[in-house]
């Protein structure tokens, strides 16, 4: 979607989720668009964020830094996505245990589901080993940040957004070599694999030929999108904000009914 949007105002998820409660939602009266959400929820959104993200509002993110609760969100989705993808990997075959023990993240935690499951319980071992993945992650963060707020003592959510330091709500430095460590082997051994690539390609080919077919003829959107367009508002960035919304299975059933000539 970024590539798609670069010449007509860009797109970045982070700011797409800023767009959504601010203009999208509409739950009040027509002259108060989006949600009524507080200013600390916003800038939560918008510097809740990835290594690869870049926020559209540049403004907004200069003002003030993350809230805590904004860190904890941030951390708390790294910590999920890497667990659950192990999980997918392993049981999907993609990751094979051998190239998974890279990480030594990985290995502790196949250390001890080995040590208290019994043998021939394959299963078991995958969700343990996940399991253990997000205890010691979870563990160590939380350890770590109580220590780091104790010693700078903030006054108040004021002070922890006025902050310049690194982030309070973080692994240990030690852990967090680990981490990423754990990170690399996924981009390296899963991530990068040729069935996985495979799939982002076609993904990737899907999603464009829809994002230039509702260009084109945009009365193929729903209602709501299409009257947008027929009022106004630029095409592209209500045709980003249609598929931006989609889940994988209704994008699926959309391209199909695009595409393929016995599908309805």
């Amino acid at each position: 979607m970024r590539d798609l949007m670069k010449d007509h105002g860009g797109y970045e998820h982070n700011g797409q989720s800023l767009r959504i409660v601010d203009d999208l939602e509409r739950h009040y009266l027509p002259r108060f668009p989006g949600l009524n959400v507080t200013q600390e929820v916003r800038y939560g959104l918008m510097k809740h964020r990835t290594d690869y993200d870049k926020p559209l509002f540049k403004g907004l993110i200069e003002r003030v830094g993350p809230s805590l609760e904004a860190q904890v969100a941030n951390l708390a989705d790294e910590i999920s996505y890497n667990a659950h993808d192990v999980d997918d990997g392993l049981f999907s075959g993609l990751l094979k245990p051998v190239e998974a023990r890279e990480s030594g993240l990985f290995r502790q935690a196949e250390e001890f589901a080995l040590a208290n499951v019994p043998a021939g319980e394959d299963d078991l071992v995958r969700y343990q080993i996940v399991r253990r993945l997000k205890d010691m992650q979870v563990t160590d963060l939380l350890q770590w940040s109580a220590r780091r707020l104790k010693e700078e003592d903030f006054a108040g959510p004021e002070a922890v957004q006025a902050f310049e330091g690194p982030a309070v709500i973080d692994f240990s430095p030690e852990f967090k070599e680990m981490v990423k460590g754990l990170k690399v082997m996924l981009y390296n051994k899963l991530y990068m694999n040729r069935t996985v690539r495979r799939g982002l390609e076609k993904s990737t080919r899907f999603m464009k030929q829809m994002f230039e077919r509702y260009v084109s003829e945009p009365y193929l959107m729903p209602g709501g999108f299409h009257k947008r367009v027929t009022s106004g508002e630029r095409v592209h960035r209500v045709v980003c904000d249609y598929i931006a919304g989609m889940t994988d299975r209704y994008a699926l059933e959309q391209y199909k009914k695009l595409f393929d000539p016995d599908t309805w």
